[in-house]
């Protein structure tokens, strides 16, 4: 069963040595957040041509995934590194096929 460990939203920010912005760069966010078939209320999406939009309103990463880089690159990785919105726990990325979806309250992942 899913564990919603953390909601991370990013807000624009500058890509170094480029003139453009990118909403990559996510953090958590506490209390309740607005979730529409676009995506996450506030967080920043900035090429919706290849990101977002109804068939990729979210992207979640998996609590596992991030115990295999940190050993790896022994050091802490906060939630949000990899630019997630839903960072989870209790499934492991690795026994759910691409394109697979999962509900979680009201969400449908």
């Amino acid at each position: 069963m899913a564990i919603l460990q953390s909601v991370n939203i990013g807000t624009p920010r500058p890509i170094p040595d480029k003139n453009a912005e990118t909403g990559i760069y996510k953090e958590p966010v506490d209390g309740e957040v607005v979730v529409n078939k676009h995506g996450l209320e506030g967080d920043a999406v900035m090429d919706r041509k290849h990101h977002g939009g109804v068939d990729q309103a979210v992207y979640l990463y998996f609590a596992d995934d991030y115990r295999w880089w940190c050993q790896r690159l022994d050091r802490a990785l906060p939630p949000g590194m990899f630019g997630e919105n839903f960072t989870i726990a209790g499934d492991e990325g690795r026994g759910i096929a691409g394109g697979e979806r999962r509900t979680m309250d009201e969400v449908l992942m």
